[in-house]
C-alpha cells in the first residue's frame, strides 16, 4: 500500500482580549498570535503605540536583509513605515495595544523619542521589574493567566495619571476628519501657539500632530478597499491632488505600490 506524504498544515491563531474595565480608557486590547510554523508578518504603521512579550518561541525584526532577536519585551512606537516580524516555530506573542494617548499614562518619557524606534522594556522601566514580569509570564500556564499578569503589571504603574484634555480633542478632531485637517486651522481652534502644541502634543501621542494625522488619512485610505480605482477615489477625497503624491506615500506607509499591495495576502 502506498502512503500519501503530508506536512503538517501551517496555522496562526489570533486571540482578542479585551482589556479590564479600569484600562479601558488606556489600552485598547490585547491581541495574542500563536504560530506553529515559521512565518513573517508585514505589520503596517498604526496610530498609538504597542508593547509586545514573548510568551514561547523566538521573534526576529527583519530590515534591510538583516535580522536580529527581538528581547522578550519590547515597546515599539509609532512608525512611518511597515515593518516585518519574523514567528519562529511554536511561537506565540502577547501584545498591548495602546490607545492613542494611553502608553503616555505608564512611561514618563517624551514618547516622541521612540518614533520609529522598538525598544526593549526594561530600557524605560526598573530592569529587575521586568524580569520578575517576563518569568511570570512565562511561567503562567493558561492565556488568561498571563493576561492578568500584564494587567496587574500595568495597574501598578498607572499613578496619578491625568488626560491631557486638549490633546485628546485635537486627537478626536484628527480622527473624525480621517486626517485631512490643516493642523494651523486646528491649532487656531484650540487656541494654543504651535510649539507648545507640538510640544504636548508629542509627548502624549509619540509623533507630531502632521505625522499623527498623516497616519490617521493613510489608515483611512487603506482600509477602504483593496481596489486600485477605489483606493485612489479614497486618496483624491482624503485631499491628495495628484497620483504621484499618493503613491509615493502609499508606498512609504505600506512599503508597496497600490498595485502590488492589492496582489498581496492580508496584513495587518
Amino acid at each position: 500500500m502506498l502512503l500519501a506524504h503530508t506536512e503538517p498544515m501551517f496555522s496562526m491563531k489570533i486571540h482578542d482580549i479585551k482589556p479590564a474595565p479600569p484600562l479601558q480608557p488606556f489600552i485598547s486590547g490585547y491581541k495574542i498570535i500563536e504560530t506553529n510554523a515559521e512565518r513573517i508578518n508585514r505589520i503596517l504603521p498604526t496610530t498609538s503605540l504597542a508593547m509586545a512579550f514573548r510568551l514561547r518561541g523566538q521573534n526576529t525584526l527583519l530590515s534591510n536583509g538583516h535580522s536580529r532577536v527581538l528581547p522578550e519585551s519590547i515597546v515599539s512606537g509609532l512608525q512611518k513605515s511597515p515593518r516585518h516580524i519574523g514567528y519562529g516555530e511554536n511561537t506565540a506573542t502577547l501584545i498591548v495595544q495602546f490607545t492613542p494617548t494611553g502608553a503616555s499614562a505608564f512611561f514618563k518619557q517624551p514618547l516622541h523619542e521612540l518614533f520609529a524606534e522598538s525598544v526593549s522594556l526594561d530600557d524605560l522601566v526598573n530592569p529587575s521589574l521586568v524580569r520578575t514580569i517576563n518569568d511570570r509570564v512565562w511561567s503562567a500556564p493558561r492565556n488568561e493567566e498571563k493576561v492578568s499578569i500584564i494587567e496587574e503589571f500595568l495597574l501598578g504603574m498607572l499613578d496619578k495619571y491625568e488626560t491631557d484634555r486638549l490633546v485628546s480633542t485635537a486627537i478626536q478632531q484628527i480622527n473624525q476628519s480621517n486626517g485631512f485637517i490643516r493642523i494651523r486651522d486646528l491649532r487656531d481652534r484650540l487656541y494654543i501657539s504651535k510649539d507648545a502644541f507640538e510640544k504636548r502634543f508629542r509627548k502624549v501621542v509619540g509623533a507630531s500632530p502632521k505625522q499623527y494625522a498623516s497616519l490617521v488619512r493613510m489608515s483611512s485610505i487603506v482600509s477602504r478597499s483593496r481596489d486600485r480605482d477605489k483606493l485612489l477615489d479614497a486618496a483624491f477625497e482624503a485631499g491628495f491632488f495628484d497620483e504621484s503624491h499618493f503613491i509615493k506615500a502609499f508606498k512609504q506607509f505600506t512599503g508597496q505600490t497600490p498595485t502590488d499591495f492589492i496582489r498581496s495576502g492580508p496584513v495587518w
